[in-house]
């Protein structure tokens, strides 16, 4: 999984097996941003993604890496002035897509000469009054916050709007479900079925009918829930700490009085009759979850 930490500009992968009954550490590794003078401190690794030969691709806020997966090291780097607050990284059809959430856009990339392509969200009339963006700057309000991206088996991009607190069908401009109760993170396809996640801690599952996991009915204190991973089973979820930082917009959006949760990564079932399973981090008050693949 794909981590960063409050208090710190590097990124974090953590490496865990879960056997059904308990989540084991396998090994922790932190990686320097490619180029420190433009790290943004607390984003730490956004968005992860497997590549091939034992490597993966990571993006920082501003940065995409492929990594070495046993040796950490970093192989190779894309960049791009228009990188800002990326978030999802996906492989579609042999290009990296990454959700450029800090531009307003969805950048397919492709592996060998790095050229982008760039689906654009605000348009022209609406991009001449955006602010100019740059690697470092913050961007905010975002429009549309487009957090998470998927494509379904007719290679149709899904878009998870962190704003809009919807999921979009771009292709055909339809709408997926109803409006969510807080913003979504993470979109994922198992076996056909899409599933995502709510800050809140609500996983939909939208088939023929839509279906609700609730974290709160399993009796468990709700983080910040980003991190999504889908088992035949039952669901691997990460939840960021809640402190200080983010306590007061966390219980606006989800009108859950939360503070002090410490991050975990946790195992829970699709029929509630086991209990669900969790693994906190050493560093709990301070550690965010982005991504599980």
């Amino acid at each position: 999984m794909s981590c960063g930490d409050f208090l710190q500009d590097n990124g974090i992968i953590t490496c865990l097996e879960f056997d059904g009954d308990a989540f084991h550490l396998i090994k922790e590794m932190e990686v320097n941003h490619p180029r420190p003078e433009i790290a943004v401190k607390g984003k730490g690794i956004t968005g992860m993604c497997y590549g091939e030969d034992g490597t993966i691709w990571v993006s920082f806020s501003n940065v995409i890496a492929c990594i070495d997966i046993d040796s950490g090291d970093i192989i190779e780097t894309i960049m791009d002035e228009k990188f800002n607050d990326l978030h999802d990284l996906k492989i579609n059809q042999g290009k990296l897509v990454t959700v450029n959430s800090g531009n307003e856009s969805v950048d397919t990339i492709d592996i060998q000469d790095k050229c982008i392509q760039r689906f654009d969200l605000l348009g022209a009339h609406l991009r001449s009054k955006t602010p100019e963006v740059s690697v470092n700057s913050n961007t905010k309000p975002h429009l549309h916050h487009a957090s998470t991206v998927a494509y379904n088996n007719k290679n149709e991009m899904i878009l998870g709007f962190f704003k809009q607190q919807r999921v979009m069908n771009i292709e055909n401009w339809s709408q997926i479900g109803t409006k969510m109760p807080s913003p979504i993170h993470d979109l994922q396809f198992y076996n056909n079925i899409l599933h995502c996640t709510t800050i809140c801690g609500k996983i939909f599952s939208f088939d023929n009918e839509v279906s609700i996991t609730d974290l709160s009915k399993f009796g468990m204190e709700i983080g910040w829930t980003r991190g999504l991973h889908v088992l035949e089973e039952g669901f691997i979820i990460g939840t960021t700490a809640i402190r200080d930082s983010n306590s007061n917009y966390f219980n606006v959006l989800t009108n859950i009085s939360s503070t002090d949760v410490g991050a975990r990564v946790s195992w829970i079932p699709k029929i509630g009759i086991q209990e669900p399973i969790h693994y906190e981090f050493n560093n709990s008050q301070t550690r965010k979850v982005y991504c599980i693949i």
